[in-house]
């Protein structure tokens, strides 16, 4: 099954979509309906030479949109209307599914089995289509490295002529482009989705990693407890999900009985939970930290806890070893010892989580078997929170959460009691800590306890060093040499994370582990584009370059010459979410002019002001566009990146 990589682009009086295999970059296939071509029929040759040839389309949000509008106009009558006529309907057709509200936003979606062409759809795959990883082509480019970065050449709804329609193919062909360098990068993930496919014979082709852990679980749960146990299907009606509804949790009725303390810190943090009612998982226990003498904080959330002592260079010598304990595969782990499971799936979900773990224990790393064996155990207890899920149960997610952080809090009770210890920060799953060595039997003795109490396996590791800045920030070398990177000194970086300034994290590595200065690290340094910032700007805010609008995703870098980056547009901030979200409807629809209005109480709209402001990471230094992949070195503002660095290593070291 050969891939070939597409997009489409749709103005009133133009509409394109270009094409071009997977393994051949100088061939492009270029379907055109505007004054100047009408390839309609030789389109629907292209999609019949797709099908017989078992070809598959792949894009990114063709699920979304690409797909749902090409499928639509296959089954037009194109001799019923004249290519004017045709530009017509077809933009029609494109703006009604882009201003689909999200919340029926799937109501587009022509699903696998009615594709005349099976879709592969990038956006889906890394799950870009959730609201916190949301991340747009054109700033892939920049994560990808493309010299050329590319924003849409003309607002949407413009009428074009013959010139700028030939600017808008040259902008299809740059996309497609980009799209078959990010298909590229993505193999990995597509390979994997295609053997799981042929394995269980379900279609797993743009799932993202959560939906994979998510729907292999529901397969394994309707082998036990019947086809209708995670969704019901009515008949004429779409499936409904199955969960466990609650009113409201009563806290303290979840806590394990074995969860003691004699900390008054602790104690004061098992009262709160212990009195605590609420209807809501989300901000329950929003701001619940308490201090100890030593400096350590530690800060409670839904996710986990979080703990930290001090920025500081933690080293292990001849007297004192640094010693990581984790507790392994600790959420999924603690609902299988203690026998929790969301109430409507019973208790055989405890079983199917116990035999999966035992599975992939038998699989190696980085086996297709042991990543979707882990997908179904870490993605289980994150989807008893989501509404969306067949495993919703919130009181089994606050059950695990609440019960891992105290018991990991017990952990650290009894490492306290060990003379001249300190617990240099916790997390999730674990914590670190810097010990006498000749005091290490009575870390693995409590070890042992703890593990005896909980049932659970804790995992050790030998650091050398740590570097620690924050709660989240620090770097980490175990004796054999290898670095374990968090937040800010993390340079390999997810694809929907921000690219910025890597050269940043790379040089305070060097400097901090390798004693390399700074300012010789930075000038030697050879990857240009480590250097670059990137900014994206969402309507109806406008990105300026001094006096110069520039296209709202761009790439630059901090320069001696040059000018400020400000964004400008309306004051939104003065605005409710909720407003925001129908201001932005609005505009998107084109009824509220440039978006400088707010809604007062009344519902009426008030005028606000274009305000003006330099983006915030750099308000005081010069920066230059970069969009085009030029870069001069000389005119690098290196003073910028050396103060950058600094926030990194100072007090660390």
């Amino acid at each position: 099954m050969a891939d070939i990589i597409y997009d489409i682009e749709c103005y009133p009086n133009i509409w394109t979509l270009m094409a071009s295999p997977c393994d051949d970059d100088n061939m492009h296939y270029l379907f055109e309906i505007s004054p100047r071509a009408n390839d309609i029929h030789r389109l629907f040759e292209f999609i019949r030479w797709c099908k017989f040839n078992m070809h598959r389309m792949v894009g990114f949000n063709n699920v979304g949109y690409d797909y749902p509008l090409l499928h639509w106009m296959l089954n037009v009558d194109p001799n019923r209307f004249s290519q004017s006529q045709l530009n017509e309907i077809i933009y029609d057709k494109s703006n009604s599914i882009i201003t689909t509200p999200w919340e029926n936003r799937f109501s587009n979606v022509i699903y696998a089995n009615k594709q005349i062409v099976p879709q592969v759809d990038l956006f889906k795959i890394h799950h870009f289509d959730n609201t916190n990883r949301r991340t747009s082509l054109k700033l892939l480019e920049i994560n990808m490295r493309l010299r050329s970065v590319q924003d849409l050449p003309f607002p949407p709804g413009t009428v074009l002529d013959l010139e700028q329609m030939q600017v808008l193919v040259n902008y299809n062909k740059h996309d497609i482009y980009a799209t078959k360098m990010f298909y590229y990068k993505s193999l990995d993930k597509i390979n994997f989705r295609d053997g799981l496919t042929k394995k269980y014979n379900r279609d797993f082709t743009n799932h993202n990693d959560t939906k994979i852990g998510k729907d292999f679980l529901v397969m394994e749960l309707e082998k036990r407890l019947g086809p209708n146990c995670c969704y019901t299907k009515p008949a004429f009606k779409p499936r409904k999900t199955n969960q466990t509804i609650y009113d409201k949790l009563k806290l303290g009725e979840l806590i394990f009985p074995i969860i003691k303390f004699r900390t008054k810190q602790f104690n004061e943090i098992l009262d709160f939970f212990k009195r605590t009612e609420t209807a809501e998982t989300k901000g329950a226990f929003e701001k619940l930290s308490c201090t100890f003498p030593s400096g350590l904080e530690c800060v409670f959330g839904m996710g986990g806890i979080h703990a930290f002592n001090k920025p500081m260079h933690a080293q292990s010598c001849k007297e004192y070893a640094i010693i990581d304990l984790d507790a392994k595969s600790y959420y999924p782990s603690l609902g299988i010892v203690n026998r929790l499971f969301p109430a409507h799936l019973s208790e055989v979900f405890c079983d199917i989580m116990s035999e999966l773990k035992i599975q992939r224990e038998q699989y190696e790393k980085g086996t297709s078997e042991n990543k979707m064996l882990k997908l179904s155990l870490t993605g289980s207890w994150g989807s008893t929170n989501d509404s969306w899920s067949p495993f919703y149960d919130k009181k089994y997610a606050m059950q695990i959460t609440i019960n891992g952080q105290l018991l990991l809090c017990m952990l650290a009770e009894m490492i306290m009691l060990i003379p001249d210890t300190m617990i240099l920060q916790m997390n999730t799953d674990g914590l670190t800590v810097k010990i006498p060595r000749t005091l290490e039997p009575m870390l693995k003795g409590y070890k042992k306890e703890w593990e005896k109490l909980t049932g659970l396996i804790l995992e050790s590791q030998y650091y050398s060093d740590m570097y620690l800045k924050n709660v989240n920030g620090y770097l980490a070398v175990d004796v054999l040499g290898n670095i374990k990177r968090k937040k800010d000194y993390n340079y390999i970086r997810d694809w929907h994370q921000n690219h910025s300034k890597l050269v940043v994290p790379k040089a305070a590595e060097a400097h901090l582990i390798r004693g390399v200065d700074i300012e010789t690290f930075l000038l030697n340094h050879k990857d240009d584009f480590d250097f670059c910032l990137s900014i994206r700007m969402t309507k109806p805010w406008i990105l300026r370059w001094g006096d110069i609008q520039v296209q709202g995703t761009s790439r630059y870098y901090i320069s001696k010459t040059g000018k400020s980056l400000v964004r400008t547009g309306p004051e939104l901030s003065r605005i409710t979410r909720k407003k925001q979200e129908i201001l932005k409807s609005e505009i998107e629809q084109g009824r509220n002019g440039e978006g400088l209005f707010k809604l007062t109480k009344s519902g009426d709209p008030q005028p606000l002001t274009p305000v003006p402001r330099k983006i915030r990471s750099n308000v005081n230094w010069k920066t230059t566009i970069c969009n085009d992949g030029v870069i001069d070195r000389s005119n690098i503002d290196y003073d910028f990146y050396i103060a950058e660095v600094r926030k990194l290593t100072d007090g660390v070291k």
